[in-house]
Formats: structure tokens, C-alpha cells, sequence
């Protein structure tokens, strides 16, 4: 008679046993893993946003460095044209002096007709040779001369003309002379003085001009 096989023994020793390490870990659950990796992943992420914030910092640290750069820019533009209006009221200065030295040049012409009156009253003393035409002729002379030295002071002075080479920019021909006692277009005759204030031509001197006389044709007889 044959025995039968224990079914249930036979099941037990079918069955592999497990070997240690290949199970779940020794008190570890599924869930405390998953934590870890979440904090793992908050870590790197805490490390990404620190690392952009140090970019953002030396951003701004180079953004203050290139503003100051251009304040210094600025500053010395600043002083650029601080020495330039500086420049420009100097030469401002200088424009208003010249004003000021010409401001008497009206006054100057009027009274250079007056120096001619006296001029003119000196020469007709000059012709009378009596004696009571002396003490005319002294007092004319010293009004002649305080005016003179009066417009003098001003910048005033009279143009040379008798004898002198023709100058148009000073000299206004009022005729010409034909003579051999001067060298062609030289200043034979004043008729009027003229007079500068400075540099600059109050009024020409009226004269009369050399010409070299015309040659007489020989007599033909």
C-alpha cells in the first residue's frame, strides 16, 4: 500500500525563503523615502535660488559702478563748460571795454568842428600884425590847445596829411596838383584835419593830391 504525500508539507518546502536584504527595509516605509527625496530636491532648489541672487547682486553692484562711472563723466562735463562759460564772459568783458572806449567817438566828431573854428580863427590871427590881434590870438591858441589835449585824452589824435603819401583810408582827395616839388600822388595841401579815435578813422583828412605836370610839347618853330 503506498503512503500519499503530505500535501501541505510538500507546500512549505516548495516555497523559497526570502533572503535577508532583498525585502523592505529593516523599519523603512515606502513613505519616509519619499520624504527624503522631497527634501533633497528642496535643497538643491534652496542652492539654485541662492546662486541666481548672487548673479542679481553683482549685476547691481556692476550697474552702481558704470552710474558712477557716468557721474564722474558728468562732473567733468560740468566742469568743461563751467571754464568755457567762464571763457565766454571774459571775452564778453572784453567786447563791453571796447564799447566803452568808442563810446566818445560822437562826441569826439562834433567837437572836431569846433577845432576847426579855431583853427581857421588862429590862421586869420596869425595874418593880422597889430598888436591889440596878440592877446586874441594867445587866448585861441590856448582853447585850441585844451581841446586838443582834452580829445587827446579820449584817444583822440589828428591824421598827418602835408606831405604825405596819398592814403584813401585816411585821406580824401579834394583835388589834384600837378607840381615837382612832390613825388606823384603825395599830399600837397590840407584843407581839413583829420582826426582817429584809436584805430579807428573818426574822419579823413580833405587834401589835395601830386600829379606829375604834363609834358610841354616841343616848339615846332
Amino acid at each position: 500500500m503506498t503512503a500519499k504525500p503530505n500535501s501541505e508539507t510538500d507546500t512549505a518546502e516548495s516555497q523559497t525563503p526570502e533572503e535577508p536584504g532583498t525585502g523592505p527595509a529593516q523599519g523603512q516605509t515606502p513613505a519616509t523615502g519619499e520624504a527624503s527625496a522631497t527634501s533633497t530636491a528642496e535643497a538643491q532648489s534652496g542652492a539654485a535660488e541662492a546662486g541666481e541672487a548672487a548673479q542679481e547682486i553683482a549685476l547691481l553692484q556692476q550697474q552702481l559702478e558704470t552710474v558712477s562711472t557716468n557721474l564722474a563723466d558728468q562732473h567733468d562735463k560740468y566742469l568743461r563748460l563751467s571754464a568755457e562759460f567762464d571763457n565766454y564772459k571774459k571775452r564778453i568783458g572784453k567786447e563791453h571795454e571796447d564799447r566803452l572806449r568808442f563810446a566818445a567817438l560822437p562826441l569826439l566828431k562834433d567837437l572836431a568842428g569846433v577845432i576847426d573854428n579855431l583853427q581857421r580863427a588862429l590862421e586869420h590871427a596869425a595874418e593880422d600884425q597889430q598888436d591889440d590881434g596878440a592877446g586874441l590870438r594867445a587866448g585861441i591858441e590856448m582853447v585850441h590847445k585844451q581841446i586838443l589835449d582834452i580829445a587827446g585824452r579820449y584817444g583822440m589824435e589828428p591824421i598827418k596829411a602835408k606831405g604825405e603819401a596819398f592814403d584813401p583810408t585816411v585821406h580824401e582827395a579834394m583835388a589834384v596838383v600837378e607840381t615837382d616839388e612832390l613825388e606823384e600822388n603825395h599830399v600837397v595841401e590840407e584843407f581839413q584835419t583829420g582826426y582817429r579815435l584809436h584805430d579807428r578813422v573818426i574822419r579823413p583828412a580833405m587834401v589835395s593830391v601830386s600829379k606829375r605836370p604834363a609834358e610841354t610839347p616841343p616848339d615846332g618853330n
